[in-house]
């Protein structure tokens, strides 16, 4: 048996890696839960010993199982996530085997600005596994979870679930390019937005699984969840990330009675929380690999002397920050296959002026140069340049 715990995951710029660790202890009179909680804590800082990393057991913090802590390690990173693969007791010792994932500070820099993730809703694509439980509407409430989850976390991150599923296959099966590419411009034109999420529920079945125990048997009946996520770079029109999330967990509701899913009682269930947990998991993944991605806003609005971006005062955008205007998106979407962002003229940068909570006015440093930009145009922002002193009561016009 398996178990997922999230434990901790930072705003900084990191890379996961994982780790084995074990741990055995007598268990004599003591309480089994008293040394489990003992075990586990002492297998998780084996773990980081093997990584390098200095973390005591007292560092680690468990409530009853083993739930979020700020566990700190010494000049590396910090421990995030902790599977306990095994359990097992012979000859009144108990040993677990974990995996920690230790992250390790990144050597590229986090984006300054906030980023957006639209997500699309999740699609089941297998609908008879429905019928148990009557789940229909389970896609819509795990990527509503996904929202909430990112919307709380400290990630750089700000999430917004679409009404209505973009592509019902996974990006990766649509066989006409042509299609993907005009699903991705659609989406870029319609909110703007960089990066979507795209999730595929491909297998809740459910099973029996029998336990044999000396002359015992038990059976537990339990259902699967594999989750499939895929991220769109829609201005490139190319998926960025691709990866897949599994849990079997017990099923304790009645094979014939529908499940309230907007009820605690379902999410505070062993599957319910199974599910929170991959979700928790996936985010994590997420977060790595979105931070080191190239951040790009996009015009909105042509003025006189320059644009409205979409990126504002919410987003982390200051008066004096600057920005490169990049390839016409239309040029890219129309170009036969993706290639690097390239500035239009190394020469010629443009400075925040004016800011409103959702948008920014940008000039160009050579007054009068660099206005050949269009409304969906792309610009990125360039990080430890120096910018020309500006007039930050320019108001941006209505």
């Amino acid at each position: 048996m398996r178990w997922w715990f999230l434990l901790f995951f930072s705003h900084n710029v990191m890379a996961s890696q994982w780790y084995n660790g074990e741990a055995s202890m007598p268990i004599g009179d003591a309480p089994l839960a008293q040394v489990r909680e003992q075990t586990i804590k002492n297998a998780i800082a084996n773990a980081s010993y093997m990584a390098g990393a200095m973390v005591s057991a007292e560092d680690v913090s468990l409530n009853g199982v083993l739930v979020g802590s700020q566990v700190m390690v010494e000049s590396q990173g910090e421990v995030r996530r902790v599977k306990v693969v095994s359990e097992q007791i012979q000859n009144d010792i108990l040993t677990v085997m974990v995996e920690v994932d230790l992250a390790i500070f990144h050597e590229c820099q986090p984006s300054q600005y906030r980023r957006h993730l639209l997500i699309s809703p999740f699609v089941i694509q297998t609908p008879h596994h429905t019928k148990v439980g009557s789940l229909v509407a389970f896609g819509q409430h795990v990527s509503k979870r996904f929202e909430q989850q990112i919307n709380v976390s400290d990630n750089g991150f700000k999430a917004h679930l679409l009404r209505q599923t973009v592509l019902q296959k996974p990006p990766m099966e649509v066989a006409d390019q042509q299609m993907l590419t005009a699903k991705a411009e659609f989406l870029a034109r319609e909110y703007g937005v960089q990066y979507v999420l795209f999730g595929y529920l491909r297998d809740i079945s459910l099973f029996n699984q029998t336990e044999r125990l000396w002359l015992t048997e038990n059976t537990k009946l339990k259902r699967n969840f594999t989750m499939r996520l895929y991220i769109m770079d829609v201005f490139q029109s190319q998926v960025v990330l691709e990866d897949s999330y599994h849990i079997e967990a017990d099923w304790d509701f009645d094979l014939y009675q529908p499940v309230d899913l907007n009820s605690s009682l379902f999410w505070q269930s062993h599957y319910g929380r199974s599910v929170l947990g991959s979700i928790a998991d996936a985010i994590v993944d997420i977060t790595d690999k979105m931070q080191c991605e190239r951040q790009l806003g996009q015009i909105i609005a042509r003025d006189p002397d320059g644009f409205i971006i979409n990126l504002g005062k919410q987003d982390g955008v200051k008066v004096g920050d600057t920005f490169a205007m990049q390839q016409s998106l239309r040029y890219r979407l129309q170009a036969a296959s993706p290639q690097q962002f390239l500035p239009l003229n190394d020469d010629i940068l443009f400075n925040v002026v004016a800011l409103s909570a959702i948008t920014a006015k940008i000039t160009p440093n050579h007054l009068g140069q660099g206005l050949e930009g269009q409304i969906f145009d792309l610009v990125s922002p360039v990080e430890n340049e120096s910018v020309m002193a500006i007039d930050s009561s320019l108001a941006i016009p209505k």
